[in-house]
C-alpha cells in the first residue's frame, strides 16, 4: 500500500511535502537527459537536484 500525500502529511506534520506535476518531472528530465554524466546514479541526482531546483525557482518567483 502506497501512502498518499495526506497520509505523509498527517504521520510527519512538521515536514514540507511537495507535490511535482508530471510536467515538473518531465521537464527536468528532458533537461538531465541534455547532459552526460558518468553513471547513472549521478544522473538519477542530477535529475532529482533539477526538479527540486525547478520548482525552488518557481517559488521564489512568485514570492
Amino acid at each position: 500500500m502506497m501512502a498518499t500525500i495526506d497520509d505523509l502529511a498527517f504521520i510527519y506534520p512538521e515536514q514540507l511535502l511537495i507535490e511535482f506535476t508530471s510536467e515538473d518531472r518531465e521537464k527536468a528530465w528532458q533537461q538531465t537527459q541534455n547532459q552526460s554524466y558518468s553513471n547513472a546514479s549521478a544522473r538519477w541526482n542530477a535529475y532529482l537536484n533539477c526538479l527540486c531546483l525547478n520548482l525552488f525557482c518557481l517559488i521564489l518567483k512568485l514570492n
